[in-house]
């Protein structure tokens, strides 16, 4: 009996550790998503350039991974003023997956 208990106890933490695994490989995509995230944002403040409206896309590295990004621009109530929202996924993912990043921000008119 306490051989069973043992089998089942190893089992449960063999399990819990590769899902701590898993978790902090998840967290690390997330993290270098959002950097990605904030070099497209970076890119448009020091650009100085008023971006259109519109949708764009491509492709970038970060950490000999390839990640691709797609930014929405959007006029606002503000004449002066555009919302940008950046997504972030893994080259591999699905084109339906959710994205790893969102970020949006607003941009003033240089």
């Amino acid at each position: 009996m306490a051989l069973v208990v043992v089998a089942l106890a190893l089992g449960a933490l063999v399990e819990a550790g590769s899902a701590h695994v898993r978790n902090v490989a998840w967290m690390g995509d997330r993290v270098l998503a959002h950097w990605v995230a904030l070099n497209k944002a970076a890119e448009l403040h020091a650009g100085r350039s008023w971006p259109r409206p519109g949708h764009s896309n491509g492709t970038t590295e970060l950490a000999d991974r390839r990640w691709r990004w797609a930014m929405k621009v959007e006029n606002t109530s503000d004449e002066t003023v555009r919302r940008v929202e950046i997504t972030v996924h893994r080259e591999e993912d699905d084109r339906d997956a959710s994205p790893l990043e969102r970020l949006t921000l607003f941009l003033g008119k240089p």
